[in-house]
């Protein structure tokens, strides 16, 4: 599936991205290797002037680290793999070798967005529609939103184990 723009906390999305009301259709996440999954997986900048269709955002499914996650702490010098926002190797690189050395048939505990998993910047005249899936927060336009959604609407089907909201999860 799509690897999101700005996928992780530390290196969220910066940026200034203007849509001009151009259309993205069909975006599709269907595995959550991510804590952070939509578009962009954490927003730190400025989105606006965007429309996306359609999408289809089914973070359920994620990398259940519980059956590796004792040999790995041990072999990597403690490293908790709970905390980290990636579920990859300790030098953080993302490949599907990496993250096949994971089951990743277990629950997913991403926040999910159709435009962001984490909003820390804003979200302005924006539209989205289509279905978002989770476990934990889920939104149609955020799953945590910390900064500001603004003049936006979505058409999405919002389903989630956790805490779900149309617009932001949280």
């Amino acid at each position: 599936g799509w690897i999101p723009i700005g996928a992780v906390v530390k290196t969220p999305f910066l940026g200034e991205f203007n849509g001009n009301n151009y259309s993205i259709t069909g975006l599709k996440v269907n595995k959550a290797y991510y804590n952070y999954c939509g578009l962009f997986g954490v927003n730190k900048g400025v989105v606006r002037n965007l429309r996306i269709n359609d999408a289809y955002i089914d973070g359920k499914v994620g990398i259940n680290m519980s059956s590796k996650a004792s040999s790995a702490v041990v072999l990597s010098g403690g490293i908790d793999y709970e905390d980290k926002d990636v579920w990859t190797e300790p030098d953080d690189s993302v490949t599907e070798e990496s993250l096949d050395k994971y089951d990743r048939t277990g629950e997913s505990t991403a926040n999910l967005g159709i435009i962001c998993g984490f909003n820390l910047g804003s979200v302005k005249e924006s539209y989205c529609s289509g279905v978002v899936i989770g476990n934990n927060a889920s939104g149609g336009i955020a799953g945590r939103n910390n900064g500001i959604i603004s003049l936006c609407a979505t058409d999405a089907e919002v389903v989630s184990e956790g805490i779900a909201g149309g617009i932001a999860g949280v």
